[in-house]
């Protein structure tokens, strides 16, 4: 595993990963940019509109008000044409080169993309600010010492494979490179724990080439960086085990299967009286279930399971012609009958200042993929290509 080789750091590897460190985009002075887009293939129309909405901007229209009535990009108009943040990278780059020149609230004049003409607004700067190397030295130092550990890791990993390519056993590669040997008994083809639960260890181990030629398997890499070559010992042919050794397991699978039909059965029972409208508080009385009332719940709630939550946010609202009310089953076997009774659209304004700004951020990825795939198309449609 990575961790088996890690070793002490010098302070010479620590202040150029510092050095490094500083280029990085948190240290990059962000812009935060709005835009009016118009969208044309008529470049007098598109001309037109964009004097109309200079003229209301030199007339002392806000640039959120112009944006609203005028832009075509229909994702950030009614946020007053505010795409959020970028480092230099985000969007085009007829775009980047005007926002680095462009004072902070001054309106750009027309910036021509392939996504259309733009009028740009800065409407904020965020000047970047190095931290300390004190700031980031533990940081640094442990993505330094597994970076070394990675190289050293690999190397070993390449030895290994060498090493057991044609060796009729796992100790003296083992002993060659200072690795630890161990075994495990009883493995099997639907084997659900431990390290041959992962189903590349299972198919090395049951292949034919390993199985029954008795060959070491090839370097196997499982997640977390740890790497496995793993040697048959011994193999036991499948046989149909005696009722008598499994009765235990039989029965408690029977009654399992039983149960769940019935939980299931229930469920059911109870979404039909549901949708025949019998209220839920009513339902659950006398059945005597437990009723739990959520009020105004959101995708981050921890109150209700993760299986509850995410069906619900999928159940339609209330008052259409499909069901707002169904069953799930948890993995503990319990089902749980959900009845929506009220959808509150979400509203950009109630989000909190982080939330905003991230899902700013989402939104301006989102853009910038767009531009970006438009670009491309352009590219494309307009390439001259000669096959020689």
């Amino acid at each position: 595993t990575l961790g088996d080789f890690h070793q002490p750091v010098e302070e010479s590897a620590i202040l150029e990963a510092y050095e490094q460190a500083k280029q990085d985009f948190q240290y990059q002075t962000q812009s935060r940019v709005s835009h009016v887009l118009f969208e044309s293939d008529d470049a007098a129309a598109v001309q037109q509109r964009v004097a109309q909405a200079q003229k209301q901007l030199a007339a002392g229209e806000s640039f959120a008000a112009v944006a609203l009535n005028f832009s075509e990009d229909v994702g950030s108009s009614e946020r007053g044409g505010d795409l959020g943040y970028t480092t230099g990278e985000t969007f085009p780059e007829e775009m980047e080169a005007v926002i680095a020149e462009l004072e902070l609230g001054t309106v750009s004049g027309p910036v021509e993309t392939d996504a259309g003409t733009h009028l740009i607004l800065v409407t904020e700067r965020k000047q970047g600010q190095v931290a300390t190397l004190e700031e980031l030295r533990a940081g640094l130092e442990q993505n330094v010492q597994a970076e070394e550990a990675r190289i050293v890791l690999l190397r070993t990993v390449e030895s290994l494979r060498d090493l057991t390519f044609n060796a009729d056993n796992l100790v003296d590669p083992a002993r060659e490179l200072d690795l630890t040997v161990s075994a495990i008994e009883a493995v099997t083809r639907d084997q659900d724990g431990g390290l041959f639960s992962n189903s590349a260890l299972l198919e090395a181990a049951f292949s034919e080439e390993v199985l029954t030629s008795g060959h070491n398997s090839d370097v196997i890499e499982l997640p977390g960086e740890n790497f496995v070559v793993l040697r048959v010992s011994q193999h036991s042919a499948s046989e149909i085990k005696s009722l008598d050794s499994v009765r235990e397991k039989v029965l408690a699978a029977v009654d399992e299967e039983t149960v769940r039909k019935a939980v299931s059965n229930a469920a059911t029972a109870a979404l039909e009286s549901l949708q025949s409208g019998i209220a839920i508080d009513q339902y659950a009385k006398a059945q005597g279930y437990e009723l739990q009332v959520e009020l105004g719940i959101d995708r981050s709630n921890t109150t209700v399971p993760n299986e509850v939550l995410r069906r619900t946010f999928e159940l339609p609202p209330p008052g259409d012609s499909n069901s707002s009310a169904d069953f799930v089953i948890t993995p503990n076997g319990d089902a749980v009958v959900i009845d929506l009774d009220q959808v509150s659209p979400g509203e950009y304004t109630s989000l909190s200042e982080a939330e905003q700004e991230q899902l700013q951020r989402i939104l301006t990825g989102e853009y910038g993929n767009l531009v970006y795939q438009e670009y491309q198309r352009g590219l494309r449609e307009s390439a001259e290509i000669t096959v020689l």
